[in-house]
């Protein structure tokens, strides 16, 4: 019969355990240093996120800035109209008759004192409405560059 208490038993059997400490120890190292990794990888994408809120947040705000002004601008614009409207009602008050037909001739032309006053509020509202278009296309284009400005910085 093997005595358990033998000797080389003893020792055979701290040898294996302090091989498999070892292993396990190795093991739980390689955890640590994985999860540091980790814990470096979620740093850096949270300073990165924070990067790029603050880049949002400068975008949104001079874009907001951009829509206001514009905003005032057409307001400004619709005032204008409405003025303009008013004027040509007390400056040209020429109704056009029921039975007009517009002439057809080519070779004569109608200037600003020989159109009737829907004829007159009608092109008025289409010059505001060029304008107002005109003005939102470059409000939009400034937008545009405010945003590529922002992104573009860190690029190159």
């Amino acid at each position: 019969m093997i005595n358990l208490l033998s000797p080389w038993l003893l020792r055979i059997g701290c040898l294996l355990a302090l091989v498999a400490g070892l292993f396990f120890a190795e093991r739980h190292i390689e955890g640590i240093g994985y999860n540091k990794a980790q814990i470096e990888f979620k740093l850096a994408s949270a300073q990165a996120a924070e990067i790029n809120h603050s880049k949002e947040v400068s975008m949104q705000t001079s874009v907001d800035n951009i829509r206001k002004e514009s905003n005032e601008q057409i307001i400004k614009l619709a005032i204008d109209l409405d003025s303009a409207k008013s004027i040509i009602r007390m400056q040209h008050p020429t109704d056009r008759p029921p039975e007009y037909t517009p002439s057809t001739d080519t070779g004569h032309s109608c200037s600003g004192a020989s159109l009737f006053t829907s004829d007159a509020e009608f092109l008025a509202g289409e010059a505001a409405r060029a304008d107002k278009i005109r003005l939102e296309y470059l409000s939009l284009v400034e937008q545009y560059n405010v945003i590529a400005e922002t992104l573009n910085k860190g690029v190159k």
